[in-house]
């Protein structure tokens, strides 16, 4: 009896181990399962992040391109401005001009007629 009793434990104590070995072996298969889905997800977010930092690059060239636009459309608009004040003053001393000579015309004319 007592070999059977040793059998026994010894049956007990393997099956028991046993059972403890496929335990863990359960238990890293569901911790290597959860770390592989942990890196498919790292490398898609990796991707998408350089997908958003080249988006990123693009707009910053796209801004810098608006800026130098406005710039060049700020001074554009200056020279504009500065023209049309040129204008107005030719304008301005044309018709001074235009009136001095219809007003002498004027006289001329008038003068005229009364030494005829």
């Amino acid at each position: 009896m007592l070999k059977h009793r040793k059998d026994y434990v010894d049956l007990h104590c393997t099956t028991e181990s046993e059972r403890d070995s496929i335990e863990h072996e359960v238990e890293l298969t569901s911790l290597l399962d959860a770390v592989q889905e942990t890196e498919i997800r790292m490398v898609k977010m990796s991707a998408l992040n350089h997908l958003m930092a080249t988006h990123v690059l693009q707009q910053a060239q796209q801004i810098e391109q608006l800026y130098n636009q406005a710039v060049e459309a700020t001074h554009n608009v200056n020279l504009g401005n500065e023209e049309l004040s040129k204008a107005i003053q030719r304008n301005t001393s044309s018709s001074t001009f235009l009136l001095l000579f219809l007003f002498v015309l004027t006289f001329s004319i008038l003068f005229l007629d009364w030494y005829s």
